[in-house]
């Protein structure tokens, strides 16, 4: 018997109740109750630490099947560079175009090429601002935020996903006609980035499939017929120019550094961060094969034409939030923070992890959402015991 949340599926005859995905998870999505996991939807983030953690597949996460291509008269692949990147060498990348028209695409688009205009956009909003920002890029940071550290909502730049604006342009070009428009996505959060086959419907991308889904498909030497035309080392050292942004972060330890320092409001100027949940970035990404690995070597062996793509500014959607909904989210936000630290003052602070949960600070949210008590706080519990 299988159970899907949120994307995530646990199937209960593969649990060996080794307790691995409960240890790792970063939000305490996870708990055991009545001997079989149970995922919180609104504390669970997708950055499939439990599925890796898993080494029996009892948590697995999917998106669309390669079947879906045929549900449409056309049909067009976005390939971000990440999974160009993951691959070993021109060869595999050129293969990897060559088997996506084979699947029957009518179109594949190298994403690398829109990837540089767009980190340049967000920059220049990035500048604007008279205040910290955190650019919107991985899914799973943005979805951190607001389940761990909500007064950090207001820096992330309101501007769409990469991969909806890439969407709008391709909707645009075929306008009137049945086009289904697939992400091959680098990690499991991307997955959720499409209408299907989880209901996301405000999306622009149709349907998200697993690279993973592909691989087998590129085994052996093959001669290609595809001469690549492709901008993803230069859009690859754009996006890993680490001199534009005053902070750089991958994994969550990282990441709770800066954020804790920006809610305590130790940074409290300009301040542009990059932030990412798999170390290197999306070319980390937890679908591909050598998750980051590769990125050096071809970044510096190959060439590839620059991209000269303009994005009109309207795809990148800008969102104008009602503003006073904005001051009262602000508000309750705040005093949400301020009832946390209030419950935290009363935990030992000692981070010890016997309650289950990676520390007091996740305690204290638990305590606050009324999902843990005092007693669950292993230390406490033994005091009043004695």
């Amino acid at each position: 018997m299988s159970n899907l949340v949120n994307g995530i599926s646990y199937t209960l005859e593969k649990c060996v109740k080794c307790l691995k995905c409960i240890q790792t998870c970063p939000t305490s999505a996870i708990t055991l109750e009545n001997q079989r996991i149970k995922i919180d939807k609104e504390n669970c983030i997708h950055c499939a630490k439990c599925i890796t953690a898993c080494q029996n597949k009892g948590i697995v996460s999917y998106g669309s099947s390669l079947q879906d291509i045929k549900s449409y008269e056309k049909s067009v692949c976005i390939v971000p560079s990440s999974v160009f990147l993951s691959l070993k060498n021109q060869n595999k990348q050129s293969q990897l175009i060559d088997v996506l028209y084979d699947l029957g695409f009518s179109k594949v688009i190298d994403a690398s090429q829109y990837e540089a205009t767009y980190m340049e956009h967000v920059k220049e909003v990035a500048r604007e601002n008279n205040q910290p920002s955190i650019l919107p890029i991985c899914p799973v940071v943005k979805d951190y935020i607001q389940t761990q550290y909500p007064l950090l909502k207001e820096y992330i730049l309101d501007v769409d996903d990469c991969s909806e604006v890439i969407a709008k342009i391709v909707r645009q070009e075929y306008e009137n006609e049945d086009i289904g428009i697939f992400y091959l996505s680098p990690c499991v959060a991307n997955l959720l980035l499409a209408k299907y086959p989880y209901g996301n419907q405000r999306c622009e991308v149709d349907h998200a499939i697993s690279f993973l889904e592909i691989l087998p498909l590129l085994k052996g030497e093959s001669n290609c017929i595809t001469k690549l035309q492709l901008a993803h080392h230069n859009i690859a050292l754009e996006i890993l120019n680490y001199t534009d942004y005053d902070e750089v972060v991958d994994t969550f330890e990282k990441m709770n550094y800066v954020f804790n320092e920006l809610e305590h409001h130790q940074i409290n100027h300009p301040y542009m961060i990059l932030a990412y949940a798999c170390i290197n970035g999306c070319y980390g990404g937890n679908l591909l094969f050598s998750q980051g690995t590769n990125f050096k070597h071809l970044t510096t062996q190959q060439e590839y034409q620059q991209s000269t793509i303009t994005i009109p500014k309207s795809f990148y959607q800008r969102k104008t939030n009602n503003q006073n909904a904005q001051s009262t989210s602000f508000q309750k936000n705040i005093q949400r923070f301020q009832k946390i630290q209030e419950i935290l003052q009363n935990l030992p602070g000692y981070d010890c992890s016997a309650c289950g949960l990676p520390n007091c600070k996740m305690m204290a949210n638990q305590i606050y959402l009324g999902k843990k008590t005092y007693e669950d706080c292993m230390i406490i519990h033994q005091y009043q015991k004695g």
